[in-house]
């Protein structure tokens, strides 16, 4: 009898198909890990680093560059706050756990310059993915930020090294 409770029990819960806003989003803090792009946003092993290899070293050294005082987003009740390189924006966000959207609204801060420096572009493109978000996949470990199309992503983790 108690085996089958179990059981059941163990059914219905794994049957949730709905992410736990609260675990991935409210009260977070996310660090940008890196940008890829995809052929498949739902398959883990579809990725290719956005930058070349000749950019690739360079970009990873910025996007660490400060440790955790630069490349975040933090997540409050409905309300964010993101930092690039030099620039600090924030705003709404709205979230369906069920169809895995998300959408942010910027209505506060600055937008990064636009410029060919590395460094720039790194910036620029942590603003815009944010900007043009629609979709996401996320866990407690990890979270990965799609525009409309799904052939790029941010990809974020929960920890970075302290500079």
């Amino acid at each position: 009898m108690v085996c089958t409770i179990l059981t059941c029990s163990t059914a219905l819960i794994s049957c949730n198909d709905e992410d736990d806003i609260d675990a991935i989003f409210t009260g977070k803090t996310w660090y940008l890990g890196n940008f890829y792009t995809t052929n498949n946003w739902k398959d883990e092993n579809s990725r290719n680093p956005y930058f070349s290899a000749e950019e690739k070293e360079s970009a990873v050294q910025i996007i660490n560059a400060e440790g955790k005082d630069r490349f975040f987003i933090q997540f409050a009740n409905h309300t964010f706050t993101a930092k690039g390189l030099r620039n600090t924006f924030s705003g709404t966000w709205d979230v369906d756990g069920k169809k895995n959207t998300l959408t942010f609204i910027i209505t506060d801060g600055s937008v990064p310059p636009q410029s060919g420096v590395l460094a720039d572009r790194i910036s620029r493109l942590f603003y815009e993915g944010v900007q043009e978000t629609s979709f996401y996949i996320g866990s407690t470990i990890y979270l990965k930020l799609f525009p409309t199309a799904k052939t790029t992503y941010l990809q974020f983790g929960k920890n970075r090294k302290e500079k």
